[in-house]
């Protein structure tokens, strides 16, 4: 029996979602000792601040898209045999290898769900071979989404892992209120966040004229009353938000201390 006080959590699972644009994928690499899963060739982002900002920033970004892969840390983890198979397998591949092989110091970054989410309808198109996914498909591919998310949030993984996703923003028929959740289809969508220690929304507020225009990246815990977001850390709302930021709500819900930050933009980036 485990008490209160001693009870210790052994990672964070922090969903965050959003608009394009919004500094997911940028807050997401400052964590410690990262390793990216890129599905959407985003970082570049990441590269281009820092240049900017004039510092030296490094981490392994793992590619996978269709084409076969020739990329090193990939055939490493994944073997020889995965350098062929669609953008699927592989991508449920090399998470289940990171899950398991990263340590407590690193973290799993994972960009995107709304990428992996077309990877997977392409995959059971052409393992069931047809041009669109009838109803008995869809079971197949909740399954196959939440076993994704599964390899994260396994008792057997220790890093922390951050998943990126993009908005989507529905209208309620009944109170006519704008809804912002995960932009992947079936109901899949509510059970992932169920999985996360924190499911954050991040968005850009832009303010003032043409001669005094200021953006602002925010983090937001609750975006709206109709969102079912939150956070098991209890991370605020944060403007222009980064790792540091976030880092002693984690270690409070962890009950440990964390890595520094991997990078550090500059105030208001």
């Amino acid at each position: 029996m485990a008490r209160l006080k001693t009870a210790k959590q052994d990672k964070a699972v922090v969903l965050l979602f959003g608009p394009p644009m919004s500094g997911k994928t940028i807050l997401a690499s400052q964590f410690p000792n990262p390793t990216f899963v890129d599905l959407d060739g985003q970082t570049g982002s990441v590269r281009a601040l820092a240049a900017r900002d004039k510092l030296d920033v490094d981490f392994p970004v793992i590619p996978v898209d269709e084409s076969e892969t020739t990329d090193e840390d990939f055939l490493s983890l994944c073997g020889q045999r995965f350098a062929k198979q669609d953008a699927w397998i592989k991508t449920k591949q090399l998470v289940a290898q990171l899950a398991t092989k990263l340590t407590p110091d690193e973290t799993l970054v994972f960009d995107n769900l709304s990428r992996a989410s077309e990877y997977l309808i392409d995959h059971l198109k052409k393992k069931n071979n047809r041009d669109a996914l009838q109803l008995q498909d869809w079971g197949m591919y909740v399954n196959e989404m939440t076993s994704l998310v599964d390899y994260m949030h396994s008792k057997f993984t220790k890093c922390n892992c951050i998943i990126i996703g993009h908005e989507s923003v529905t209208k309620d028929d009944m109170s006519g209120r704008l809804l912002r959740g995960l932009s992947i289809p079936t109901r899949v969508k509510e059970r992932i966040p169920s999985k996360c220690s924190d499911y954050l929304y991040m968005t850009t507020e832009v303010t003032g004229g043409k001669q005094s225009r200021k953006v602002c990246r925010l983090i937001q815990a609750v975006p709206d009353p109709s969102n079912p977001t939150g956070s098991r850390c209890l991370i605020p709302n944060i403007e222009n938000p980064t790792y540091a930021k976030m880092k002693p709500y984690i270690e409070a819900y962890l009950g440990r201390k964390l890595g520094e930050p991997t990078w550090t933009p500059k105030e208001g980036a």
